[in-house]
């Protein structure tokens, strides 16, 4: 589990770098760094977790809930993917009010990442990624529309098993270990929420992450 999400931030460790060597002006060069910083923080921090988990002999995840303004925590993963986007001429859009929840963070970014990083792998170049969120009856929703293949009906019941891997295929010949949708499950389920494939979605594939609202705002 530790190296299936420790992927992501060192492939966009590694993209920045690489883009990092060929940009000569030193405010982008700052924003790279900066931008390194960010996703090695997010990094150390899942080490940090998994290391604490196995120092106390547990076997749940150890959460540290805090109240989050969910755009803010979607924008912030967004930003993370935006080099693998690029690569792929892909537009990722987020809409959607400010909506208040009280969970993990770092397990919520996850979340997060691993659907943007699936709807980025599967979807055509030049295409889009919409991601919205809608409050509803004291939930938020987060919803992850890409416009690739979509999930064939009959594979649907093995979205999210371990090392499950369908007809679809990545189109930029990414890897796909089969991992990250049930490590998505997982941690949704832990932080007290849910997932689910929205078969009903008119093209593509779309996921809808569901977690309980929080009245409280988030602190400055």
């Amino acid at each position: 589990m530790l190296a299936h999400d420790l992927k992501n931030p060192l492939a966009n460790i590694t993209t920045i770098s690489n883009i990092l060597k060929e940009e000569r002006e030193l405010d982008q060069q700052r924003k790279f760094i900066a931008m390194i910083e960010k996703v090695s923080a997010q990094a150390q921090g899942l080490v940090n977790n998994v290391l604490d988990m196995a120092t106390m002999d547990q076997g749940a995840i150890r959460l540290i809930p805090e109240v989050l303004d969910v755009k803010k925590v979607v924008q912030g993963a967004v930003e993370t993917m935006s080099e693998q986007a690029k690569q792929k001429d892909i537009k990722i859009t987020v809409i959607g009010p400010v909506a208040m929840v009280n969970t993990d963070r770092t397990y919520l970014l996850l979340i997060l990442e691993n659907l943007i990083s699936n709807a980025l792998k599967f979807s055509p170049p030049s295409t889009k990624v919409e991601i919205s969120i809608a409050v509803d009856d004291h939930k938020v929703r987060i919803k992850v529309m890409d416009e690739g293949p979509g999930i064939k009906p009959e594979e649907e019941d093995q979205l999210f098993e371990k090392f499950s891997k369908l007809s679809a295929r990545p189109t930029g010949q990414e890897s796909s270990s089969g991992l990250g949708l049930s490590l998505v499950k997982r941690y949704s389920e832990e932080i007290g929420g849910k997932v689910w494939y929205d078969r009903d979605a008119s093209k593509g594939a779309t996921f809808v992450l569901e977690l309980p609202s929080s009245t409280r705002s988030a602190d400055p």
